[in-house]
């Protein structure tokens, strides 16, 4: 009788009964109890038997990842400078540059590099040239809003919006720059009196993420209106057109060879490229006197 009277309840509630706005009903009530539920789980096996447990896919084999290939010529050259950085720690870090295109061109993969890698900004070089018109100002001028959604949709390139506008924006501003001062390398040179500073750092650990020089020429130029070209990114491009910055989250880790002046140990990584404004080579890198240094051995002025 019971088994009536219930399934005789539950209908009245399920064909609107009067009664049934007064009576409330837990949905816990209809849930199977856990013995009921265990025993549906184990359905198809004797007592106290276990479930055969299911097979797992075999994992791949992890690949192991290849060792960076080691040069070994002979020259002892900057730490950072590692099998894909040779070619251009060698032969354009630290030297001298004049030319409008090849100042507009570090300027632009200086601030695209902003947050990554320098080795990042290497790969993609070429991708650069060929995707802002060789670097030439008076063509990248010319780009507009269409031009920008393409280079968003080219991997060859940074595909940060932020950075692909401000690259036309300082295209103009070179421009500006020439229409003023005759040229490009004549403004840029003037915020070391058109002489490369020749600094002697025997660590790397040494080389400063800034210097006065590069934070004067970031705050002239931010008031021009160049994006992505603070103190640190301005002094990478000063050793770029003449050294390299370091900081420690970017390319290369370098262990540090002796505590800092804080008696802090820490690795350092090259942040940027170079145009020979300054040379931050180590004095025992053989670049070191390329660029205007005294041999090691040398009293410094």
């Amino acid at each position: 009788m019971r088994a009536i009277r219930s399934v005789t309840f539950v209908s009245s509630l399920l064909l609107g009964h009067p009664n049934n706005q007064h009576i409330m009903v837990s949905t816990r009530s209809m849930v199977r109890p856990a013995n009921v539920r265990l025993a549906a789980a184990t359905r198809g096996t004797s007592e106290g038997e276990e479930e055969p447990a299911k097979k797992k896919k075999p994992r791949s084999p992890r690949k192991k990842s290849e060792p960076e290939p080691v040069v070994d010529d002979g020259l002892h050259r900057c730490p950072w400078a590692g099998y894909e950085e040779v070619d251009y720690h060698d032969k354009e870090w630290g030297r001298p540059v004049y030319d409008d295109v090849k100042l507009f061109e570090f300027i632009t993969l200086e601030g695209a590099q902003a947050g990554l890698s320098w080795r990042t900004i290497l790969r993609k070089r070429e991708n650069y040239r060929e995707a802002f018109a060789g670097f030439d100002p008076c063509v990248v001028a010319q780009f507009g809003p269409d031009k920008v959604e393409e280079l968003m949709q080219d991997s060859g390139v940074i595909r940060h919006r932020g950075k692909i506008e401000s690259t036309i924006t300082n295209a103009r501003l070179v421009l500006e720059i020439q229409k003023e001062h005759g040229s490009l390398s004549n403004y840029i040179w003037s915020f070391v009196d058109g002489k490369p500073i020749i600094n002697r750092f025997k660590f790397m650990g040494d080389v400063p993420l800034a210097s006065e020089e590069a934070k004067v020429m970031a705050k002239e130029m931010k008031k021009k209106g160049f994006k992505f070209f603070g103190p640190t990114i301005a002094y990478a491009f000063m050793q770029a057109v003449s050294g390299n910055t370091f900081t420690p989250a970017n390319l290369v880790r370098i262990p540090r060879p002796r505590t800092n002046k804080s008696g802090l140990n820490f690795s350092l990584e090259l942040l940027g490229s170079q145009v020979g404004m300054v040379n931050d080579h180590t004095v025992d890198c053989f670049c070191y006197t390329e660029c205007g240094g005294k041999p090691e051995h040398a009293t410094a002025p």
